[in-house]
């Protein structure tokens, strides 16, 4: 993902039973086998449940006020850092960014634990996280400007990296919805799918890496937040920016193409790795 490749599934609301309360069983971490070669997200949502879901669970906020809290108080701190270019800017807006995290599955956590299930909150999830994301991409330009002698060729590229970006989740979030790649997904079968094809070319490989990476290597590459974070220990958000360009700009074009061969592929024909694996998790959602 971009920032990241997944996002709830919208559900109808419940009425939340009072009793349940702050003794509600703790939910689960719900990344499941997508995020199995992602050893740091694994960690760090596991952590985050353990140590911050009890704090969260006792606090008189419900989880649309913690949404709102998270953007408040930790987003526009970490856009803010970002934007002055600086090694210690980017220090404290990536300490933001973690903090930032912290709430965007804390919110999730406190709806689960009081057994609420929210329209609301569904919609409001994703949409914060757009909105964020793409401003802190902004500050990044803006940084990376500032700090190259205010010389407009980083505007020009900062501009397109974010654009890659906003095309490459637009259109992940579409083959992510359409075919099920959710939280609980097993993709094993997908995997072998591909890779055991005698078929398979670079197009099913690398959509592949997009999907279901096989290696934590390949989640470093395609998920900003990790790019991010060793731009800002390095000081090199230049470069930073350029991987960004570059990476978005491949998840876009490789994503758009399977997509492409997808809608337009002719049943009497045996189509594209790629293809296949697809069509196999429109069945298996249908049923």
């Amino acid at each position: 993902m971009g920032f990241s490749n997944n996002h709830p599934t919208i559900s109808p609301r419940l009425e939340t039973d009072q009793n349940q309360g702050y003794n509600a069983p703790m939910p689960k971490p719900t990344s499941g086998k997508l995020y199995d070669t992602d050893f740091i997200y694994n960690i760090s949502e596991a952590s985050s449940y353990r140590f911050f879901g009890p704090i969260f669970a006792r606090l008189p906020f419900d989880h649309i006020q913690i949404t709102f809290l998270g953007f408040f108080l930790n987003g526009l701190p970490a856009v803010y850092f970002f934007s002055l270019g600086t090694h210690l800017g980017y220090l404290l807006g990536i300490l933001f960014c973690i903090t930032y995290s912290i709430f965007d599955w804390m919110d999730g956590f406190v709806a689960k634990s009081r057994g609420i299930k929210s329209i609301m909150g569904a919609w409001l999830d994703p949409a914060r996280d757009f909105i964020w994301q793409n401003l802190l991409i902004a500050a990044l330009v803006l940084g990376v400007y500032n700090s190259n002698g205010q010389n407009y060729w980083w505007l020009v590229t900062g501009l397109f990296a974010l654009v890659s970006l906003v095309v490459a989740n637009n259109i992940g979030s579409t083959i992510r919805d359409n075919f099920d790649f959710k939280f609980r997904s097993t993709l094993t079968d997908f995997r072998r799918q591909i890779t055991r094809n005698k078929k398979t070319g670079i197009l099913d490989l690398l959509c592949l890496q997009i999907l279901a990476p096989t290696h934590f290597l390949f989640n470093f590459l395609f998920t900003v937040r990790y790019q991010l974070l060793a731009g800002s220990l390095l000081n090199r958000m230049d470069i930073v920016m350029i991987l960004i360009l570059v990476t978005q700009s491949t998840r876009a074009l490789a994503l758009s193409t399977a997509y492409a061969l997808y809608l337009n592929r002719d049943s009497g024909k045996r189509s594209r790795p790629i293809v296949q694996a697809l069509a196999v998790r429109v069945v298996k959602t249908a049923n």
